[in-house]
Order: C-alpha cells, then structure tokens, then sequence
C-alpha cells in the first residue's frame, strides 16, 4: 500500500476565485469529508504534492494528513484528482477520512508475473481485466494484485479462482471471471483477415450489368438490320 506525507492549510474562501488565488500562490484546492464529520476546506502545495504522485504505483493511495494548526495527523484516502482538461494540471483534490477500524471497497490493478508459456509458443497474452475490486481494511490495502502466468498454455485462461488471495482480502468480482487468456497468433491474424474481407465487399462483374440491358426485343430488332443490309447488297 502506498503512502505519502501531505501538510496541508485551512482555507474559509470558496469559489472560483478562490482557486485562481490559490494557483497564483502555487497551490490548490482540497476538501476533506467522510465518517459523517463536517468537511473541511484545505489547500495543498502543488509541487510538492504532484511529486508525491508521480513516484506511487497503483491507484490507492492512502495519505498521512496533517493540517497547519492540528498536531492530530490522519490516514486518508486520496478519493479523486481533477485535472485540467487541457493542460493537465491539477485543479482539485478530495481527501476521505477512514475508519480504520472497518472494511471499505477498493478497486485493486491485476499485474501479471512469470514469463507466460503460451508467448513461448507463439501465442499472445490477452488481458480481460485489468483491475479487480476487494473489500478490506485500510491497512491491508494491496497495492496491486499477482497473476501468475507462467503455465498459462495457448487456448488456456486465468480466472479468478486461479489467484492467490490473502486472507484479510474479500473478491467482489464473480470467481469465475476471467483475467488473462493466451490467445493463438494465427486466430488474431484470421480474425483480422476476415474482418478485411468483409470490410471489401463483393466485387462487381464489369459487363454483367451490359448483358443484363439486352433483351429479346433488342435481339429481334438486330437481327432484322442484318436481314435488310443482305437484301440491299
């Protein structure tokens, strides 16, 4: 489970003025809420927090929080992170206070390990799940979880069942789902060949549509030219 150490500042000012003057000074806004507490209106350093970011894996992410004027420090969970759409720089934080006390849900990333006996073979390792969703407490948060696919053979797949899962750990997700399957190389290359085929179309006869135009009619009329330009010679 990762955590990082954040300082944060009480603020009273709301508004969209308020986040101007924030980024003006080199921080953003943050709320925290949760456990049925009243939240609170925080800022956090910008820099210093988009470091922190940068060098966790996985997305859970715990906080140990301490606010300016508080000598309590608290666990939180980073809930969200609001980008600017453009730029990509951040504009909002929300922090959740935890019980750590009781089980909450989190969506944990399924990371595969081993080096995969079907990719030996030729085959291609296919993942159908990416992340995997548990019920836990807080401290027994996974960073990630191990799929280990070393036997995995072409046409085989890894499910749920397949995982070797820690006891403080609760799967949401059906046992049987599946997470990793070894597709053979020759089916994906037919799937795309067949695809393409489809993709072109029948394709058209040049004449037919001429043959088509003739009728009896016609026939007779021509015939009957032939007929006079033989009597005239």
């Amino acid at each position: 489970m990762d955590v990082i150490q954040v300082t944060a500042k009480p603020r009273q000012e709301t508004g969209g003025g308020t986040g101007r003057q924030l980024r003006a000074e080199n921080r953003i806004p943050a709320i925290l809420y949760g456990i049925k507490k009243d939240p609170v209106n925080l800022s956090l350093d910008v820099q210093s927090f988009e470091k922190d970011l940068k060098h966790l894996r996985g997305e859970n992410v715990m906080i140990d929080l301490s606010i300016e004027g508080s000598e309590e420090k608290q666990r939180v969970f980073l809930r969200d992170v609001q980008r600017d759409a453009v730029s990509g720089a951040l504009v909002h934080v929300d922090l959740l206070r935890i019980d750590e006390t009781q089980k909450m849900t989190f969506n944990v990333p399924v990371h595969a390990v081993g080096l995969c006996a079907g990719i030996k073979m030729g085959g291609i390792l296919d993942q159908h799940l990416r992340t995997i969703q548990i019920r836990c407490l807080p401290q027994a948060l996974p960073s990630h979880l191990d799929a280990d696919v070393t036997n995995l053979e072409i046409h085989q797949s890894l499910h749920i069942s397949d995982l070797i899962i820690p006891e403080t750990l609760e799967i949401l997700n059906p046992v049987t789902d599946v997470i990793f399957t070894v597709l053979a190389a020759r089916k994906v290359e037919e799937e795309v060949k067949v695809a393409a085929e489809e993709g072109a179309g029948e394709p058209e006869v040049i004449g037919e549509k001429d043959k088509e135009k003739e009728t009896p009619e016609k026939e007779k009329g021509k015939e009957k030219e032939k007929g006079k330009e033989k009597e005239k010679k």
